[in-house]
């Protein structure tokens, strides 16, 4: 494996070891050694600005190296198994490294995200069920795509760590994943079982912004759900002001009674008109507003 700088410089990883190299007449010269892994060097990545080299390894540790002084400034604990793939996002630099975060798959069959600079696990991600073999961000960090044993492609929120989507497809192990500079585009590779190259469309519309949607559910002491009030596009401190979202559920239940009383007809026909503007997702809401 290798990761090639503007000076024509490259890595190598052997028994422990990460090698950088320079190029001099056709030549390679051996720059320096990374030493402090006790097991062979599986990947590494190199940060935006080429300040740093994160590896991964079959000891199980993640290791962040400052090219600058060729040390170890950080160790990533906490797979139980070989780390078998590693990336960073570009906005983490050696000028900015404050909220940078690196990402590795395992043999463990997990996907954590970790804060750079703190080496804490932010999340640990399960839902493949076999070995992570390859990790990738999109150029702007949002998303994450990760490639296992199991034969799926999975992308996630790089920052809540939620599934957003799986792509399968792949007949064998998937070895590999790389982004288009877009991030529009998703390009998997897998092992001799089946030998494929798989170009993925990951701009999908169901991954355009979400529509945020409170709501309030009422229940009776006997356990039976007496009613279910729902804001549409509610405003921005609904989710942490309880004094506002309790005046913003309050007028939309006013609306609603009122709305009732002009249309003795029926509730139920009348709250699906007045949230047909809403997402598909909402409608099965207005059944339990039915509820006497």
């Amino acid at each position: 494996m290798g990761s090639v700088t503007p000076n024509i410089q490259g890595f190598t990883s052997h028994d422990g070891f990460v090698q950088e190299f320079s190029r001099h007449k056709n030549s390679p010269a051996l720059v320096h050694s990374l030493e402090g892994h006790t097991g062979p060097v599986l990947s590494f990545k190199l940060s935006s600005d080429f300040k740093y080299v994160v590896s991964a390894s079959e000891d199980g540790n993640l290791k962040l190296w400052d090219l600058g002084t060729c040390k170890c400034v950080r160790t990533y604990e906490g797979h139980t198994q070989a780390v078998r793939d590693c990336d960073v996002v570009n906005s983490f630099t050696k000028e900015s490294p404050m909220g940078g975060r690196v990402a590795s798959g395992s043999a463990d069959n997990t996907v954590r995200i970790w804060d750079a600079i703190y080496a804490t696990c932010l999340k640990t991600i399960r839902g493949h069920t076999n070995v992570v073999n390859a990790v990738a961000f999109t150029p702007d960090g949002t998303l994450l795509a990760s490639g296992s044993a199991d034969r799926s492609v999975r992308l996630w929120d790089a920052v809540e760590g939620h599934l957003v989507y799986v792509f399968n497809g792949h007949s064998a192990a998937v070895v590999s994943c790389a982004f288009s500079p877009t991030g529009k585009y998703l390009l998997t590779s897998s092992n001799f079982g089946e030998r494929k190259i798989k170009l993925w469309y990951t701009d999908m519309p169901h991954m355009a912004e979400l529509q945020k949607v409170g709501f309030r559910v009422i229940w009776e002491t006997t356990g039976v759900m007496r009613r279910i009030t729902v804001k549409y596009e509610p405003k921005d401190g609904f989710f942490t002001d309880t004094h506002a979202a309790k005046a913003e559920i309050d007028a939309e239940d006013a609306a609603d009674e009122a709305w009732a009383l002009e249309h003795p007809d029926g509730l139920a026909s009348g709250v699906c008109e007045r949230i047909e503007n809403m997402s598909h997702g909402c409608y099965w809401l207005a059944l339990f507003l039915s509820c006497p």
